[in-house]
């Protein structure tokens, strides 16, 4: 199908490079799609200096092209990144395991999301989707729980026990990062997208999710497949320094499982959550580039559904590197989806005591000093 985005609606900022397109493309399409990438990527490619998110597809293009029948001597090669995200895996996910264990005998109710269910429901190899942490999902209500049972477990928050309660309490993030004492990070979310803050923005979320078992002791939740793609699609599309590629495997791999995808939900969650601009972008590139298996039909609607003039805006300041007046915008925009149900000016009246907690300024007067620091901050990078 021919894709019916207009060029310059939205900006493209998470597209990998042509050689990182080649490598997806020999880690993902099947017969001589595949093998024409791998070979005009091998021919390009120098493997001691491959980038991160690329060497992360290498287990992924170990197995497509031993599928394929390909015998090279670099397979040998991406064999080891396989055996060595294999390994690495078991162990964060027996970790996270134990970790799961307790804090549901604690009476609390967790979600696996982003790496872990990707490789037990949808990957099915402990060695395809190598992962650097973990991340899990708890309910807004028992975040500050987690968090200080974490704590005494011998997991070191991020920032300090105050600011973490404001974080928590007053919503200004939706997720912060932990780390146990051998180094092993996690990334404890209560609420899954930071777009989505507001009260009660998770309970579709929890009330679809489905079982899955970290061994054979523990079992928790993932997300249903339609919420697992809105996740991967969304948190692929953010501005990064470097394309992430794994949004693109994980996206592929899901679509191609055989997994049950609830469509309908899928875009209505867009729409319900103002998220439309980031579906239409990703959903086009996956079929435009990589052929995914999206219903026809579906995709032209999602294709002519329209965006709000708000999401419009979002989307563009969100898809670029974010200067000092980016950084204020998407503030107004978090406290504006925070309170989406307040109206404009109550908006604009109340937002500088959200400043205030984001920002962590004990005192009313210091606010202008600390505005005035960071525009001057921002102006001395710029004349460097």
């Amino acid at each position: 199908m021919a894709s019916t985005m207009r060029k310059n609606d939205h900006p493209r900022r998470y597209r990998p490079g042509l050689q990182q397109e080649l490598l997806l493309k020999a880690a993902l399409l099947r017969g001589e799609l595949a093998l024409v990438a791998w070979r005009h990527w091998k021919a390009t490619v120098d493997l001691d200096r491959i980038d991160h998110e690329s060497a992360r597809l290498l287990p992924l293009l170990y197995r497509n092209l031993s599928g394929l029948g390909v015998t090279d001597p670099l397979l040998e090669r991406f064999k080891g990144s396989h055996r060595k995200a294999w390994y690495k895996n078991r162990v964060l996910i027996h970790i996270l395991s134990g970790l799961v264990g307790r804090l549901h005998e604690a009476g609390l109710r967790t979600v696996v999301l982003k790496g872990v269910p990707m490789t037990l429901l949808y990957y099915r190899d402990y060695g395809l989707r190598p992962m650097d942490d973990v991340d899990l999902l708890v309910s807004a209500a028992e975040a500050l729980q987690a968090a200080t049972l974490l704590q005494q477990w011998g997991w070191q928050a991020r920032f300090p026990g105050r600011i973490m309660r404001q974080e928590i309490e007053h919503s200004c993030r939706h997720a912060m990062g932990f780390m146990d004492a051998d180094g092993h990070h996690m990334d404890m979310h209560w609420h899954l997208l930071p777009e989505c803050t507001y009260a009660h923005a998770d309970d579709d979320f929890l009330a679809a999710a489905i079982p899955v078992s970290l061994d054979d002791h523990v079992t928790t939740l993932a997300l249903c497949p339609a919420d697992q793609l809105l996740n991967t699609v969304v948190h692929g599309l953010r501005w990064n320094p470097w394309p992430v590629l794994r949004w693109v495997a994980d996206a592929m791999t899901l679509i191609g499982s055989g997994a049950v995808i609830d469509w309908e939900r899928l875009l209505l969650q867009s729409k319900e959550r103002r998220l439309v601009c980031y579906l239409q972008d990703g959903m086009d590139y996956l079929n435009t580039v990589f052929q995914a298996s999206i219903p026809l039909t579906w995709l032209e609607e999602l294709q002519h559904t329209p965006a709000t003039s708000f999401e419009k805006r979002e989307y563009v300041i969100l898809s670029r590197h974010l200067d000092l007046l980016s950084h204020l915008a998407v503030r107004w925009f978090q406290y504006s989806r925070f309170r989406r149900d307040t109206a404009f000016v109550k908006k604009i009246v109340t937002i500088p005591r959200y400043l205030k907690t984001v920002w962590d300024v004990k005192s009313w007067w210091r606010m202008p000093w600390l505005f005035v620091s960071k525009v001057s901050g921002a102006l001395a990078k710029i004349i460097k």
